[in-house]
């Protein structure tokens, strides 16, 4: 008897999920959409998980347990080969999809043939999954209001997403695993320049919040590699103004940050010299970018980890340093000559306070 093909795949990257690994499978298991297959790619996990998933009977289930440790790009990667489904549906194995979440997404995609990317609303939750007060984040909804974002935030939220198969085949849309953070913002800017993409406005994925997340620990690393695209994207519109622009940037792999201001200066400066000599439309332009700039210096400067007289040094020649306050300029100079840390300040902070740092409840 030949073998049906799902109308859409659920990808599960998993790698020492066995707290909330069964909870999560049985949430799209028990959801009202039923056309799908379930498969889940072990990343060598050390824990359980794999007993976990054999543990649950159901035909819709596929388990492949890799030889070697690929990390979450070239798994999602992996996923994406090994899929059999149109649609792809993404999850990570800690979090839970609401009941309807699946049979709304594809009701979407089916009836916008021109989006290839199709994400929702989510809703934070602590580790024993409770709702997190204010914990409701709603991403914009239209392909423009996203385009837009792109330049300061992340508007997608990347495991509750939705995407066309035919759409990352096409346009070779994998991950880049040189992004060992932020790989899923670089993949909705190339994206972004092939197809559109979509939020249904409302909560169809529940995140949860808990200690051992890569992103709980390493935050910078991602806004910053993050960034280096947004850098790029900035690029992309200059040289539609002067064509002779020709920069490329690329993540940073280790923990020496002095590259990343280094390029960032660059692209301040670029902008500067350039908006010197443009006319009212290439102004108006650079404005812009120069506005998407100082927010990247901005949000660069809040989440540096430690401060140094290097990173200090590169700020202070930049343009986006000199409409600081004086004030704040001179905080930034006192903790890169010390070389404070965000975690001592932390540890401070909670010493004066008398309580214990705890990130979540």
């Amino acid at each position: 008897m030949p073998e049906t093909t799902p109308k859409v795949t659920v990808l599960i990257p998993v790698y020492n999920a066995e707290p909330y690994l069964k909870e999560c499978i049985e949430s799209i298991l028990n959801g009202t959409f039923t056309d799908f297959e379930l498969l889940l790619i072990d990343d060598c996990s050390t824990d359980s998980s794999v007993e976990i998933i054999r543990s649950v009977t159901d035909p819709r289930i596929r388990l492949v347990v890799n030889s070697r440790n690929m990390g979450i790009a070239r798994n999602r990667n992996k996923g994406f080969d090994l899929s059999r489904g149109g649609y792809i549906a993404f999850v990570d194995n800690d979090d839970i999809s609401t009941p309807d979440r699946l049979e709304k997404q594809t009701a979407f995609m089916d009836a916008h043939p021109e989006v290839g990317f199709c994400g929702s609303w989510i809703q934070e939750i602590y580790a024993d999954g409770r709702p997190i007060e204010n914990g409701l984040i709603e991403y914009p909804a239209s392909d423009a209001e996203i385009r837009e974002r792109l330049f300061r935030e992340c508007p997608i939220w990347n495991p509750s997403l939705m995407i066309r198969k035919s759409v990352i085949t096409r346009n070779n849309l994998y991950h880049d695993a040189d992004f060992t953070l932020g790989e899923d913002f670089e993949l909705f800017v190339r994206a972004s320049r092939v197809t559109q993409m979509a939020n249904i406005p409302e909560v169809l994925y529940l995140y949860r919040r808990h200690d051992h997340q890569a992103t709980t620990h390493r935050t910078f690393d991602a806004w910053r590699n993050s960034n280096i695209v947004r850098m790029q994207l900035m690029l992309d519109e200059v040289m539609k103004l002067a064509p002779e622009v020709k920069t490329s940037l690329t993540p940073v792999k280790d923990s020496n940050n002095e590259n990343y201001f280094r390029d960032l200066l660059a692209v301040d400066e670029l902008l500067t010299e350039l908006y010197q000599s443009a006319g009212s439309h290439g102004k108006k332009i650079l404005s812009k970018m120069k506005e998407h700039l100082s927010y990247i210096w901005l949000s660069s400067l809040f989440y540096l980890p430690r401060y140094d007289m290097h990173t200090y040094r590169l700020a202070q020649r930049s343009n986006f340093f000199k409409t600081l306050p004086v004030s704040a300029r001179v905080k930034i100079l006192g903790k890169s000559l010390i070389g404070l840390d965000k975690n001592s300040v932390r540890q401070i902070r909670s010493v004066l306070k008398g309580k214990r740092v705890n990130a979540w409840q």
